[in-house]
């Protein structure tokens, strides 16, 4: 009898530290869940960050050429009010017309120029973007790729860039596509 209530008491014992272990193995189960939804959340930060950055350099390269479009334009706009003007009153004298006719090329010229430049982004970004060849692939080697070529096109081989690119950072999209369009970017910004 003795025996029998030693052998209950210590099934008993062992029942409850089966249910505190599985208990125990419940809570680690769910803190290992919620470790990695943070990861994941974590993850797409810093993709939504990366992405962020990437789509304020292309602003910043579709905006520069742009304004020099509109700069242009307007000054161009301006001049040939002016001009109108002394057309109008009489004033107008062979001079004034040449040099309406030289800031009209040179406008027309910077037109022209800047609104190349975004035909080029424009068909580098549409070319990234529907690129079919996707593979994974580091993004810092790619960029610090881009780099060297971008200062080696520019002719600044001395230039200074800082990347700041995680080294374990990953993508996948077609790395040319993404090199080429990174080296444009670059490049019209130096």
């Amino acid at each position: 009898r003795v025996a029998a209530l030693r052998i209950r008491s210590h099934l008993a014992e062992l029942g409850q530290e089966r249910d505190r272990a599985r208990q125990a193995q419940a809570q680690a189960e769910a803190a290992l869940q919620k470790l990695g939804a943070a990861q994941a959340e974590l993850l797409r930060a810093e993709q939504r960050a990366t992405a962020g950055s990437l789509i304020a350099a292309m602003a910043h390269q579709i905006n520069t050429p742009l304004g020099t479009c509109l700069t242009a334009a307007s000054t161009l706009m301006d001049a040939q009010a002016q001009l109108g003007r002394a057309l109008e009153h009489g004033t107008l004298r062979r001079s004034t017309l040449q040099d309406h006719l030289r800031l009209s090329q040179d406008s027309l010229d910077l037109v022209l120029g800047n609104l190349g430049r975004l035909d080029q982004l424009g068909t580098r970004f549409r070319r990234f973007a529907t690129a079919p060849r996707a593979s994974r692939f580091d993004l810092a080697q790619a960029v610090a790729s881009a780099v060297d070529m971008a200062l080696q096109r520019s002719g600044q081989p001395t230039g200074r860039i800082v990347i700041e690119v995680s080294e374990s950072q990953c993508m996948c999209c077609d790395r040319s596509a993404l090199v080429e369009l990174l080296v444009e970017l670059l490049t019209n910004a130096l």
